[in-house]
């Protein structure tokens, strides 16, 4: 007779006791991040895949204190949310041409009528060798850039320095911004941008950082209140965007 027979292999029962364990973390990983107990996905976009709540719900849970030129206020629960790019579902653009690349991201078209705020987290990869070259999202008011009236509001990596930068511009004019300088070894940033109802004040809000107000020389609302996203990548390089939200 075989001893043998009937009893389980020793090695199949450690691959089932490790299959086990990693389900059971995943599971307590899962729980923790929807409940916000232990926020992963929001600090590590490659575990966008763990289960979170709405976007409503994330967005509603922070209250920030706002300050524009027409006063002072507080922006909490606005009453529409739009997911441009939900968490779930995170969008890499890729540019392998000889130059930069510039398209319309869907469903970013929204037209405004007050406060407006912008939540979002992306990331660059800039493989250009001039020093002018960047990545990044182009809001603006879908006029050509040559237009007088066009407006814009430019987040944007600046790979010469490693910064993220803010680029405003109106009249013809820009004016430029930098924030915090990239992690080392990542071009993440998560960023909330709260534009005042008057389109002349941008607060700018990064973890870890203070908030910073950066005023408009113009409105950016002065030739409308349409607003459109274009993202910028430029030669031989990726433009991430992990998730994008607005509250409006």
């Amino acid at each position: 007779m075989d001893n043998n027979q009937g009893k389980s292999s020793p090695l199949g029962s450690v691959i089932t006791e490790i299959i086990i364990a990693a389900v059971l973390v995943i599971l307590i990983l899962g729980t923790l991040n929807y409940f916000s107990i232990l926020p992963l996905s929001q600090s590590f976009p490659f575990l966008s895949f763990l289960p979170q709540q709405s976007g409503i719900t994330q967005l509603q849970k922070t209250e920030q204190s706002v300050s524009s030129s027409s006063g002072s206020g507080t922006i909490s629960i606005l009453p529409n949310l739009r997911a441009v790019v939900q968490a779930v579902e995170p969008q890499k653009i890729t540019n392998s041409s000889a130059s930069a690349s510039y398209k319309f991201l869907p469903k970013s078209g929204i037209k405004i009528s007050g406060p407006l705020r912008i939540d979002m987290e992306v990331g660059a990869v800039t493989n250009s060798v001039k020093a002018s070259d960047s990545d990044g999202l182009m809001f603006n008011n879908g006029l050509k850039y040559e237009n007088k009236d066009f407006r814009l509001l430019r987040v944007f990596y600046y790979p010469k320095d490693k910064n993220w930068a803010i680029e405003t511009r109106a009249n013809n004019k820009s004016q430029y911004s930098f924030l915090a300088k990239a992690p080392k070894g990542t071009n993440f940033l998560k960023i909330t941008l709260l534009i005042s109802s008057d389109g002349k004040s941008i607060t700018v809000l990064t973890p870890g950082a203070k908030s910073k107000t950066i005023p408009f020389s113009d409105s950016l609302y002065a030739a409308g209140k349409q607003m459109n996203i274009a993202t910028q990548v430029a030669p031989n390089s990726e433009l991430d965007i992990y998730s994008l939200y607005y509250q409006y």
